[in-house]
């Protein structure tokens, strides 16, 4: 299963590697994960009580900046996924 695969590839293997850049399909199933633990924490605090909206506004705006495409090609980071994966 992808989402798990990738999240245990950025969370167990590379969380202290800080060279080269990841892909886009990596970035996003990651991002899925957190964001399918993101929503039943919040669930679970809803019906709790502790529940506010502010956390909602403030994801929304970070999704807005990661759905952005990056740089295409090298930059300061190393080379991009789709070139560092075709030289290995």
């Amino acid at each position: 299963m992808p989402i798990i695969e990738n999240w245990k590839l950025v969370v167990l293997e590379r969380y202290a590697k800080f060279d080269g850049r990841s892909g886009r399909a990596e970035f996003w199933w990651f991002v899925l994960a957190n964001i399918a633990v993101h929503v039943a924490l919040s669930i679970l605090a809803g019906i709790s009580g502790i529940f506010s909206l502010i956390p909602f506004i403030g994801a929304i705006v970070l999704l807005v900046f990661v759905i952005q495409e990056g740089t295409t090609g090298p930059n300061k980071y190393g080379p991009g996924p789709e070139l560092a994966s075709a030289s290995a």
